[in-house]
């Protein structure tokens, strides 16, 4: 120890890596230098205050290499065992990297920082004891810079202190290997990231964590995680031990959560995030935890409910953690009823994101309730490994319809010929050709009560008049054809072609006696109070005059014309193909305003052609009259080549219908709603 004022000439801290020490704010850059036992000691013993004076030489080459502008003024402390030297960005933001690698090195231009301490002062000087961080050479330039030589300057240590103390290096990564216990291979991975984890590495290496202890917090580890793992920082980068046991951080977190306990094969993500909060408790700020309250948006703007929601989970949960490795979720929920929107954000620490799924197209077929409304035809993009809960929530989110009023069926030759009913059908089963029709309903919160659905095909008694002979193919405008008696379905000119042609005819005679439809099938839904005869005909009229055009003979005069049209046709039921349930009947007409009480799954609507009654029909079939949703130009499939995070993300976030048990409360309508 000197008792007079002198100035100890330092190493000289040349070109160095600094990517591995150095951390950032939107504001500052701040490097960190490591020097060697003898100078920290020299440093420690020297300066009473954490402040140090230093001097840079070739500013304009540290300005030039680094990645963005910086000012001229810096400040520098003693932290521990570093040396911290804080530069201000002239423009706030985030630098990816510290290098300006689009620049040429400078050659013979190597920035140099020499250390001159000075002693603790005589009693008699009352100036403080600082260190000065200066170059050996003059400034000489014009423009206010040191000229640099070609080769950096190593000064040497006085007698007293050491001598050949070689150029102070940053810390480089050890090659320390973390043995593994017992397929722990999952935490091993997990360690050797966060260990490299610049700013967590830091906050240990210098010790801070220690003010920030909480011994206290019964979600914590008594402040025993944070030490364990202190230890494992330093046995990496401070000893840099080659082979580490890390058994107490096992056990430790084993204890908390015991699906860690044993040897079996465990997920890393899950292990990261009990570990990452165990820590955070472990330096939890706040000892008394308050009671708050969830913030709601309330029409505010979004900075502003943010910043009120991370202040209010501030005040629970305030660590180093916290700070570095959490950010907000923005939340909004939509009443499918009145369209009350809410937006809460909500902490999060990891994102599980899925990676994007291939897509196809596919072509639905909307049918609104409201028979006054033209049916529409919509194109949704969807995932080829997608459910039917997908479409219906995909579609509900365009038409504003939650997904639970909406029916599913796949339409053929004028029949159901796949009712797709539960959620959990794939949507792989679909084909490019095939007709998805999607049919409005009721819904029992709708109408507070229980309603009736049926799914309704149309049939003709006896189809088109053919026009030709089944056997000779003579037309019947040259001769006079009669139908076969059976099936109605083909005609013959004469007693012998009916013969001849019988052998081959006789296979599908019987298929088509009772099958015989036409038009679109469609589905009724009434309140069970209105599921009356009169109620399901006068609907079920509306449905089907969307794709059949029908003609009917005047009602006498005593009849009204709607109950004239209910006389051309009647109800039966029938399976999703449309043939007639064995032992089935005709639903009874006489009574037309009483309520239902059968229970059926189809019917169908057996439309009176026969000429010779007096109630006939005369039935022609239509296209359905659709209208393009603009989707159905625009919407294709665009794969992208690559994934990236981005597409991830854009996946994570994609709008879902929650279901029955995830029902959201709508402050509005007081009730708990399937939001979107």
């Amino acid at each position: 120890t000197k008792t007079k004022t002198t100035a100890w000439n330092m190493p000289v801290l040349t070109e160095i890596d600094v990517k591995e020490s150095y951390y950032q704010t939107q504001d500052t850059i701040t490097l960190r230098l490591k020097p060697p036992a003898e100078l920290l000691e020299l440093l420690e013993t020297s300066v009473q205050s954490s402040s140090i004076s230093l001097k840079l030489e070739g500013e304009d080459v540290w300005r030039a290499e680094l990645y963005s502008s910086i000012f001229v003024d810096f400040s520098a402390r003693l932290s521990g065992k570093w040396i911290e030297i804080v530069l201000r960005k002239e423009k706030p933001s985030q630098w990816p990297s510290l290098r300006k690698d689009v620049l040429e090195p400078i050659k013979n231009e190597i920035p140099q920082v020499i250390p001159v301490v000075k002693s603790e002062p005589e009693p008699t000087n009352s100036k403080e004891s600082e260190i000065e961080m200066r170059d050996d050479t003059k400034n000489n330039s014009t423009n206010g810079l040191a000229e640099m030589e070609s080769k950096p300057k190593i000064a040497k240590l006085s007698e007293e202190v050491s001598e050949n103390i070689p150029s102070i290096q940053l810390m480089e990564c050890n090659r320390s290997g973390l043995e593994n216990i017992g397929n722990t291979c999952f935490m091993n991975c997990v360690l050797q990231c966060l260990v490299n984890c610049v700013p967590l590495r830091d906050y240990f290496i210098d010790g801070g964590f220690y003010k920030h202890l909480n011994a206290t917090n019964p979600l914590g580890y008594n402040g025993l995680l944070a030490k364990h793992y202190h230890k494992l920082i330093e046995k990496i980068w401070i000893k840099g031990d080659k082979l580490i046991n890390p058994l107490g951080i096992k056990q430790l977190v084993s204890k908390k959560n015991h699906t860690f306990s044993g040897f079996g094969q465990q997920d890393a993500h899950e292990f990261m995030n009990y570990l990452l909060d165990g820590l955070h408790e472990d330096l939890n700020r706040v000892v008394d935890k308050p009671l708050t309250n969830q913030v709601l948006s309330d029409g505010r703007e979004d900075c502003a409910v943010a910043e009120e929601a991370w202040l209010i989970h501030k005040k629970r949960n305030d660590s180093f953690i916290t700070d570095n490795f959490q950010g907000q979720f923005k939340s909004t929920l939509v009443c499918p009823k009145c369209r009350n929107v809410s937006v809460t954000f909500d902490p999060f620490m990891t994102l599980s994101v899925p990676l994007p799924k291939k897509t196809r197209l596919f072509v639905v077929h909307m049918f609104w309730r409201d028979e006054t409304v033209r049916p529409k035809r919509y194109k949704l993009v969807l995932p080829t490994d997608g459910n039917l809960e997908l479409l219906k929530a995909a579609l509900g989110r365009k038409i504003g319809l939650h997904m639970n009023k909406l029916r599913v069926f796949e339409a053929y030759h004028s029949k159901i010929q796949k009712n797709l009913r539960g959620n959990e059908v794939k949507i792989s089963s679909i084909k490019d050709s095939d007709i998805i029709v999607v049919h409005e309903v009721l819904s029992e919160k709708e109408v507070k009560g229980r309603v009736e659905e049926v799914g309704v095909l149309q049939r003709v008694s006896s189809p088109k008049m053919p026009t030709h002979c089944a056997q000779c193919q003579r037309s019947g405008g040259v001769v006079e054809l009669k139908r076969c008696t059976n099936c109605m379905g083909v005609a013959y000119c004469g007693r012998n072609c009916q013969s001849q042609n019988w052998a081959q005819h006789q296979h599908s005679c019987r298929v088509m006696q009772d099958a015989n439809c036409i038009g679109m099938p469609f589905i009724v839904s009434l309140p069970h109070s209105k599921w009356t005869y009169r109620n399901l005909a006068t609907t079920a009229l509306k449905y089907a005059n969307r794709s059949v055009l029908f003609e009917c003979n005047e009602p006498p005069e005593q009849q009204e014309p709607e109950d004239g049209m209910l006389q051309t046709f009647t109800f039966r039921p029938i399976n999703n193909f449309g043939s007639n349930i064995v032992k089935s009947q005709p639903l009874n007409s006489t009574d037309k305003d009483s309520v239902i009480t059968e229970v059926f799954d189809f019917l169908a609507i057996d439309w009176v052609t026969d000429t010779k009654k007096e109630n006939f029909v005369k039935i022609t079939e239509k296209n359905v009259d659709y209208t393009e949703d603009e989707s159905m130009c625009t919407q294709q499939i665009e794969e992208p080549s690559v994934t990236t995070l981005q597409h991830c993300i854009e996946a994570f976030s994609e709008p879902e219908t929650l279901t029955d048990c995830d029902a959201w409360y709508c402050s509005v309508c007081k009730e708990h709603r399937e939001a979107t």
